[in-house]
């Protein structure tokens, strides 16, 4: 009876070990597919499949990692929203920095909230679809952008991945298993740089998209520095 039950018991582990590698295998091969990260109405992360041209491949430890904001860092913002891929549009030398970066191998994940889903102005695919182009444009230029994590809510929603909290990075660390002090954020309004300093990553403004007019108004976290583009940003870095 006795060595039934351990036998039982045995089996038990086994299969509980089995499911937890699956599970593990199924998490690390939607991420390697191609996935986005968005955040519902509840606060709950969740996987959205986006294209082959976003590919992530998770490492514990020590990695060179770059967050950077959307619009305004890597294409032209709009007060009335990027709203379908023909108004995405990359600011010179974007695509070309994220390429140096990649070549250099730092991972690079995109950080953005996007009201717009929020506000009814677009749905889910056009934003993929935005996201699409924006992968395949940095591809043709030899870039990679590793992930896209986005907040879908408005301000109104009081979510907790909403820039300037820190909902957002804090996941990015959490998927990514790492520390982002010191790490750097690069953005072009306040809440990017409030969110970067309270998870201590390092905070950049670019003076792209409305960075002119954030730099202007001031109230800048201490350590932020200030470059002109991204491409002045990553110059810097590689």
């Amino acid at each position: 009876m006795h060595h039934r039950d351990t036998e039982t018991q045995r089996h038990r582990d086994t299969e509980t070990q089995r499911h937890r590698d699956t599970e593990t295998q199924r998490k690390t091969t939607a991420i390697e597919a191609g996935y986005f990260y968005y955040f519902s109405e509840k606060g709950e992360l969740h996987l959205q499949f986006a294209s082959a041209f976003l590919c992530v491949s998770v490492v514990k430890g020590s990695m060179k990692l770059i967050i950077l904001d959307r619009d305004g860092v890597i294409n032209f913002d709009s007060d009335q929203f990027i709203k379908n891929p023909e108004e995405w549009k990359p600011i010179p030398g974007s695509l070309e920095a994220i390429a140096r970066l990649s070549q250099a191998d730092y991972r690079v994940v995109v950080a953005t909230n996007q009201s717009g889903i929020g506000r009814g102005l677009f749905d889910m695919p056009t934003l993929n679809a935005i996201h699409d182009k924006m992968h395949k444009a940095c591809a043709q230029v030899g870039g990679r952008i590793d992930a896209v994590f986005f907040c879908p809510h408005t301000n109104d929603a009081n979510c907790g991945c909403r820039k300037p909290k820190s909902g957002m990075l804090e996941e990015i660390a959490a998927r990514y298993g790492v520390s982002l002090k010191g790490m750097p954020a690069v953005g072009d309004s306040l809440r990017d740089l409030e969110a970067a300093a309270r998870v201590e990553a390092q905070p950049i403004l670019v003076l792209s998209g409305k960075g002119g007019k954030t730099q202007a108004t001031g109230g800048l976290p201490e350590n932020t520095l200030v470059f002109p583009d991204l491409a002045a940003v990553v110059a810097t870095l590689v």
